[in-house]
């Protein structure tokens, strides 16, 4: 409805533009000044999507910078974990020569209890 109204207008204003030269140039001041006015608010337009992109990429800088920080004192408590290991492997070390030898032994006992067994054998059959 409005377009029609203006082309309507148009029509009466170009019908005046052959007549005054004073008219003609307020319709071309007109035309450039609503070529200015869009302009500008395509740009204005621009700009505010620009300021939300921005805006969104702060927040998620803001949550990449939490997130670090959580890294952060999550490797340091993994590298407090593994010093505390790192200082137990001479005592893991220590206990595994412990079980092999108590390994040997049981293994020794085992070959004395299999001669003691045979030993008994032959003196029951006696």
């Amino acid at each position: 409805m409005e377009s029609n109204n203006s082309r309507t207008e148009w029509k009466k204003e170009k019908a005046n533009l052959k007549d005054d030269p004073q008219t003609s140039i307020k319709v071309a001041y007109e035309c450039v000044k609503k070529i200015l006015e869009l302009d500008t608010e395509n740009v204005v337009s621009d700009l505010n999507v620009m300021e939300s992109i921005n805006n969104v990429s702060i927040l998620r800088f803001r949550d990449l910078e939490l997130y670090c920080a959580d890294m952060k004192a999550n490797s340091e408590i993994v590298k407090q974990s593994e010093d505390k290991l790192k200082k137990s492997i001479p005592m893991l070390a220590e206990i595994e020569r412990k079980i092999d030898e108590l390994h040997s032994i049981v293994v020794e006992m085992n070959e004395w209890s299999k001669e003691l067994e045979v030993k008994s054998k032959r003196a029951s059959s006696k």
